[in-house]
């Protein structure tokens, strides 16, 4: 027997002409919720819910896991949602048609028709394979009640790799390596666990910072102190992979959730006035404790890692100068080169780039013209510009930068849309419902150091919270012992 129906939702009142494109005025949240219950019109489609729900489930938990765990995780998910798909099929009109998942395909189609002036298309290809994460979308849509469940298994697969990180920090000092990662002269200042590259270790770090940090800040109770130890454990496992650009994006992530707490709490005793004494100084407390945990913990991280941090920050001052004078045979050098090479492709093809696959070729025929002070390896390794949108600008143009911004900017909308009918953008900024919001403001100022959608690991994280962030989605149905609370 069916699940009863809900009720009409009623429309929000007199809507902007904004909220009303990019909450999908052409997806009626009746319509979703239709489409998404549909599936237990029949006896086999509820009775596969259970098991897409538990391979979803690990699905999310996998993301942060090793890279063959991250590859090979995701396909049990794939297979049960082909095999459910004569039961799920309806919602993929309603996945196809969330703003932030048709710019993104969008984009997908136009990465792929660049290939055809690429000076490299087999390079081109391979950068079209990372699209493949997209899936992910119409998978989880069919369990997408359960979206704390998989928040949850999210949080859960970060902590496991950040302990990979510890062990492997414990067997570094004994002299012995768990996991494999490039050669350093200094192992030890640059741990990254099973995530194996510290630039991509840095930036998964970062995300995971982005989970915690809005329970950390504005959560109350379980979520506070659940959140104060992960943002705390996120925060150490980024020193230990000492990557420069990742504490940079995560230090912006931490003044914009604080200025967020700060001006949310401005707001809450204005518009309360009347609260008592004490329990202004309960949260004025609630506060320092935040303040004091915080810096115990960064304390007792930076006296284990400190010293490395610094060496790597005076090695880029270093290299910065080394710059300035004209000498590029450096990583930062390189990553400078690289910069400038995507400037200058991009103002040579402004509307359509160069094609996807071709920037390598790009930045060895930029050194050569002008004979830049480089070792061929470190030019060989400048795959990418190492900046999202300089690498889109010069390979894809404005047109494939400007469907990568858009996806940027609908996907950070459905993030903090939260549940439908909610009365503010973001409502509960503390809870976990929230925190993919925060991640991807993570992965967004990481992207300024690194090319994410390049990247497995990072592109299937993104995938994975786009899913999670459509701007219209499933509720709860009443009566249905199932089905979680909702979403």
């Amino acid at each position: 027997m069916a699940p009863p129906s809900l009720p009409p939702i009623p429309g929000p009142t007199r809507p902007g002409l904004l909220v009303r494109v990019l909450d999908g005025v052409w997806i009626h949240p009746n319509t979703a919720h239709t489409t998404f219950a549909s599936q237990f019109d029949h006896p086999l489609g509820t009775f596969g819910y259970p098991f897409h729900i538990a391979l979803a489930t690990f699905a999310a938990f996998s993301i942060a896991g090793p890279v063959v765990l991250v590859e090979l995780g995701a396909i049990p998910l794939l297979v049960c949602w082909l095999a459910r798909l004569p039961f799920v099929w309806r919602g993929i009109g309603v996945v196809l048609r969330q703003p932030a998942n048709l710019c993104v395909v969008t984009w997908a189609v136009w990465l792929l028709i660049s290939i055809s002036w690429s000076s490299d298309p087999s390079s081109g290809w391979h950068e079209a394979t990372f699209t493949r994460w997209l899936w992910l979308a119409l998978a989880i849509w069919p369990v997408l009640d359960r979206r704390r469940w998989l928040i949850a298994a999210l949080c859960i697969g970060f902590a496991l790799a950040h302990l990979a990180q510890f062990a492997e920090w414990i067997a570094l000092r004994q002299g012995v390596t768990l996991f494999w990662h490039p050669p350093a002269p200094d192992p030890l200042a640059r741990v990254s666990g099973w995530w194996q590259q510290p630039a991509a270790g840095g930036v998964m770090c970062a995300a995971s910072l982005g989970l915690h940090i809005g329970p950390a800040l504005m959560g109350t109770g379980w979520r506070r102190w659940t959140g104060l130890a992960g943002s705390a454990t996120a925060i150490t496992g980024l020193l230990m992979t000492g990557a420069r650009g990742s504490m940079l994006a995560a230090a912006a992530l931490f003044i914009v959730a604080g200025v967020l707490a700060i001006t949310r709490a401005a707001r809450t005793n204005a518009s309360s006035p009347g609260s008592s004494t004490a329990s202004r100084a309960a949260g004025w407390r609630r506060a320092a404790v935040v303040m004091v945990v915080v810096a115990l913990v960064s304390a007792i991280a930076w006296t284990a890692i400190g010293g490395r941090v610094v060496n790597r920050v005076s090695l880029a001052r270093a290299e910065i100068t080394r710059v300035a004078a004209g000498d590029a045979d450096s990583d930062i050098g390189a990553r400078i080169i690289g910069i400038r090479a995507a400037v200058d492709a991009f103002s040579r093809a402004p509307l359509q780039g160069h094609g996807a696959g071709s920037f390598l070729p790009l930045v060895q025929t930029y050194a050569t013209d002008r004979a830049i002070n480089i070792a061929d390896f470190r030019l060989k390794k400048i795959k990418t510009a190492h900046n999202t949108p300089l690498h889109a600008l010069a390979t894809t143009g404005l047109i494939g930068g400007g469907l990568l911004f858009a996806t940027w900017a609908c996907v950070l909308w459905g993030a903090g849309r939260g549940r439908i009918g909610a009365s503010a953008w973001l409502e509960e900024p503390g809870s976990y419902s929230a925190s993919p919001l925060f991640a991807l403001l993570a992965l967004c100022f990481s992207s300024a150091f690194e090319t994410t959608y390049l990247n497995m690991t990072m592109q299937a994280l993104f995938c994975l919270l786009l899913a999670l962030c459509p701007v219209v989605r499933p509720r709860a149905i009443p009566g249905a012992g199932a089905f979680s609370p909702p979403v």
